[in-house]
């Protein structure tokens, strides 16, 4: 055979090869969630729009891509700059909270009235200085390979325990190299190759689990920019609250905002569904005693439960944590007693089919937290 015989064999043989993977890639399908009505609000956080110097998205698209998939909110983070006030678009809420640039990382201010000037963001003491301006400052994606936070964390009221761009370059490294099958799967089967970028920061995970205070909130953002199509970006995390909207629309951004601050939500993976949720509580018989977000004291006669929404075709991996270490397990359901002090959450984990064959276990949702005190 020839040298030039022989390369048109390996071409021949590599676009059937490329046309195999991609029919199969586009076979494959990610489960749902099995759900009868929506329970709580859905919205997405973290989300950039064209006030940002690194994306062209204008807000209306965001509101109706929002709406389209079935959120009522969205909170922006654009950098250095957000909106004087909440609007109302397409009947989506849209608040706008800056993601500010320090020089120790990025830091959201959640709640804030107005930008910290440049002098201001500058300084040491920028988490604490937004606490005194009744903001609630989350820092975002803190072990990034990109922008980590190098400062100190006193004065945060929360953290991103999900970044799906951090994710993404955790799983690309630094040259995004390891992400070429990915995005190639993407061409044919976008939602089964955001999927695979589901994983578990366990450095972030482990800073939120040091922090006992209940009301120190764990987030999960978008903040995909434009390398994603609008309805994609805000569809790969969802923010999932405990109650629904008031009908008002004027009463909703605060009510939005006062369930984010209070830790009364939960984080879904939404390319999954829109219904799916993770539900974390203390009962005592038949009535919830606590919810996220609060704390209660030690009690034989109390359980605190987890329970997720089921996927088609298969149980939920549930777990509920104690000060970062994993207690009580289950297929759908968790419950442990609370006797011992601690800060208590849960996680659900799911089978997420790979790209050609097989499956891997990938975290799906993650609850808020609840302190248990210890009896003297």
């Amino acid at each position: 055979m020839t040298l030039r015989q022989r390369i048109g064999l390996g071409v021949a043989l590599g676009l059937a090869l490329c046309a195999w993977g991609a029919r199969h890639v586009r076979m494959r399908h990610l489960p749902h969630y099995i759900a009868s009505e929506v329970s709580g609000a859905a919205g997405a956080f973290h989300v950039h729009s064209s006030a940002s110097h690194d994306c062209k998205r204008g807000v209306a698209e965001i509101a109706a891509a929002a709406r389209s998939d079935g959120l009522e909110f969205v909170v922006l983070a654009d950098h250095n700059a957000q909106l004087e006030s909440p609007v109302l678009i397409e009947g989506v809420t849209v608040l706008s909270y800056a993601e500010l640039s320090t020089p120790y990382g990025h830091v959201i201010e959640l709640g804030a009235s107005k930008l910290l000037t440049q002098v201001e963001r500058n300084r040491a003491t920028v988490l604490p200085d937004l606490r005194a301006r009744g903001a609630a400052p989350v820092v975002t994606h803190p072990f990034d390979l990109k922008q980590p936070w190098s400062g100190p964390f006193a004065g945060a009221a929360g953290i991103e325990i999900v970044n799906f761009a951090a994710s993404s370059r955790r799983a690309g490294g630094r040259t995004y190299v390891r992400l070429l099958p990915t995005a190639l799967a993407g061409l044919f089967n976008l939602d089964l190759a955001l999927a695979q970028l589901y994983d578990r920061d366990v450095a972030a995970l482990a800073l939120w689990d040091r922090e006992p205070d209940p009301r120190f909130v764990g987030l999960c953002g978008t903040d995909a920019h434009d390398w994603l199509d609008a309805a994609a970006n805000l569809r790969v995390w969802t923010l999932i609250l405990d109650e629904n909207l008031p009908e008002e629309a004027g009463a909703r951004p605060a009510a939005i905002l006062s369930a984010l601050l209070d830790a009364r939500f939960s984080c879904s993976a939404g390319l999954l569904g829109r219904f799916g949720g993770l539900r974390f509580g203390a009962w005592r018989g038949g009535e919830q005693v606590a919810y996220t977000g609060s704390e209660l004291p030690a009690s034989a006669g109390v359980q605190l439960i987890a329970a997720a929404e089921r996927l088609e075709g298969q149980p939920l991996d549930v777990v509920i944590f104690r000060d970062g270490e994993p207690i009580a397990r289950g297929e759908g359901e968790a419950r442990v007693a609370a006797t011992m002090g601690g800060t208590y959450r849960a996680e659900a984990w799911a089978l997420v089919p790979n790209l050609i064959a097989g499956s891997h276990l990938a975290p799906i949702a993650y609850s808020q937290k609840l302190r248990v005190q210890q009896r003297p």
